[in-house]
């Protein structure tokens, strides 16, 4: 048995698709399905009340961020399996099954991704390191294009990858693997949550595999591209100071951190220098509010 989990913010046409596809496979797969709408405006909940009434629905009043919202329906879960997906995917025929099947023959993964794809249906960047050194500084001081351009863009191969990070986009996962974890860490409002969660899983004895043979669909940021730019980066950077501060041993984390602040304060810098009044603002504010963030001054 399987629960599949959606967090859902104002995503409705896309929610609807995604629903559609895991139906599909209803049939080959038993699964229990439960969406948690953080107050979207757009139609949403009538959408599932409507069009969807076996799907549970838990519709907050206001949106309590994407790692409590999942942790919302992880408390109702049940069955061998949980899958976190985002409404913004669609599934591939044969690709849910596919990954179940791996699972169920495989004890020693504890965390399964599928190929993501972009909507034209080229490859997408599916899964990552954990953050080191080497990384950070590449994405904060040198470009985080380039960064993320030279981490792994997909597969061509049938064979399943290990790998260190399954992109949260479709992550499956044994419950009572995430339920010893402790289910998603929030203390990370949004961003860096499978990093923290497929951290644990390694920690525990436990293999992330990538199956490029499952392919699912990821229409890219379709939530977060309704938040401001600032917003998202200030969220990005402070998960991952947070999982580096309570998941690294403190030298480390001092380093990986020091990079962060690094290349904050140089892009800051180089604003001041050509006289960016804006963005020199932005970045000052974004500095200071990181300021607060537990693990900030953990290289002082």
């Amino acid at each position: 048995m399987l629960t599949v989990v959606i967090v859902n913010w104002n995503t409705r046409e896309f929610l609807s698709r995604c629903l559609a596809s895991l139906f599909r496979e209803a049939d080959a797969v038993p699964m229990s399905v439960i969406v948690v709408d953080n107050a979207s405006t757009d139609g949403s909940v009538d959408m599932l009340r409507n069009d969807y009434p076996h799907v549970t629905v838990v519709a907050n009043t206001e949106n309590v961020g994407f790692v409590r919202a999942n942790n919302q329906a992880l408390a109702l879960a049940t069955g061998e399996w949980v899958l976190f997906l985002n409404p913004d995917t669609e599934l591939q025929a044969g690709a849910l099954s596919g990954m179940l099947a791996y699972g169920r023959s495989h004890p020693d993964a504890g965390a399964i991704g599928p190929q993501l794809l972009n909507s034209d249906g080229t490859l997408q960047n599916s899964a990552f390191r954990f953050p080191d050194p080497g990384r950070l500084f590449l994405e904060f001081v040198v470009s985080s294009a380039l960064a993320s351009r030279l981490e792994r863009p997909g597969s061509a191969s049938v064979y399943a990858v290990r790998v260190d990070v399954i992109r949260g986009a479709c992550l499956l996962i044994r419950l009572p693997l995430v339920r010893d974890i402790g289910g998603m860490n929030e203390r990370l409002f949004m961003y860096a949550e499978e990093t923290d969660l497929c951290y644990k899983v390694a920690a525990r004895g436990y293999a992330r595999m990538l199956l490029p043979d499952c392919r699912v669909k990821h229409h890219e940021r379709q939530s977060v591209r309704q938040q401001q730019e600032w917003f998202m980066r200030y969220h990005y950077i402070r998960s991952t100071i947070v999982f580096l501060a309570e998941n690294y041993p403190r030298a480390r984390a001092r380093l990986c951190i020091g990079m962060i602040k690094t290349g904050l304060y140089s892009r800051w810098a180089f604003d001041v220098v050509r006289g960016a009044s804006a963005g020199r603002g932005q970045w000052k504010k974004l500095l200071r509010d990181l300021k607060a963030t537990p693990g900030w001054h953990q290289e002082d």
